[in-house]
């Protein structure tokens, strides 16, 4: 069953969650998506299926463009590089199960592309370079439990797989270079605050770790290199505005130090798509 956002129950069980389903995406190539120049991130939305993106050019947030329909209302958006070719797609987690755009055409073909069960309901879902090669591989939070597939078997194996703790019930997931040096990190977003696993050890550990204030209680997470910089900044998503940390310094500082941007609507999910060389 997939929960419906309009439904008592999604409204009963889920109030909380539908603020807490952003999957901050880095998305190197998708044919049927806006290709992101050297000048950063592209802005992405899923509704209730559809998929947008605001490419940028000349350092400026263009016009949206429709990218196409793929999944439905309920799911949360994935992208990541499903078949190890480097070429990065689309995708939606429904409640244990993937459904992902192998042929990058922005539409599910059963006889293409492909489905497989990782998670269950009320997880959130999450992309990472968990794996021993360095490859993209999927993840799921559960409650401040990150299951990982180390593996990368797309489905889960406690022999491979990685099980850690980072977080709690509530909060939302999110990877990210956090200190420059190219290396992926997970970490969680509570209520505006980041707690960022700089050291990479998967636990919290607040000597060395990062705690972040940057944003608020509803909005949703984005990582993404919002100047063409190549730097991974930290941004939020609020009912159709963007706050995006231009500077780096993990604070708000107005929009003329950062930069705020209007794309999408409340209930929006938001996903990024960054150019390679800025690549997570």
């Amino acid at each position: 069953m997939t929960l419906e956002p309009r439904s008592p129950a999604w409204r009963g069980a889920t109030a909380a969650l539908l603020s807490a389903i952003a999957l901050t995406i880095t998305l190197a190539a998708c044919r049927n998506s806006p290709s992101p120049e050297a000048g950063g991130s592209t802005l992405m939305i899923f509704r209730d299926g559809t998929w947008l993106a605001m490419p940028i050019s000349g350092g400026h947030y263009q016009s949206p463009a429709r990218i196409g329909d793929f999944g439905q209302r309920g799911d949360r958006p994935a992208v990541a590089d499903w078949d190890g070719t480097g070429r990065f797609r689309i995708g939606v987690f429904r409640e244990g199960s993937w459904l992902v755009d192998i042929d990058g055409n922005a539409a599910f073909d059963p006889r293409k592309d492909s489905t497989f069960s990782f998670g269950q309901r009320g997880d959130l879902p999450t992309v990472g370079n968990w794996t021993p090669s360095g490859r993209q591989a999927i993840g799921v939070f559960r409650n401040g439990l990150w299951f990982l597939d180390s593996g990368n078997e797309h489905r889960w194996n406690p022999a491979s797989g990685k099980l850690v703790t980072f977080g709690q019930p509530g909060d939302i997931p999110v990877t990210g270079d956090w200190d420059g040096l190219g290396r992926v990190r997970i970490g969680v977003f509570r209520s505006g605050q980041w707690f960022l696993d700089t050291n990479g050890d998967f636990t919290w550990d607040a000597r060395s770790d990062t705690l972040a204030s940057f944003g608020q209680a509803g909005d949703l997470p984005v990582v993404g290199d919002w100047d063409g910089s190549g730097k991974i900044r930290i941004g939020v998503f609020r009912a159709g505005q963007w706050f995006l940390d231009l500077n780096g310094n993990r604070h708000w500082d107005g929009d003329t130090v950062d930069r705020l941007v209007a794309f999408g609507q409340k209930g929006d999910i938001p996903a990024i798509l960054t150019p390679p060389r800025s690549r997570q």
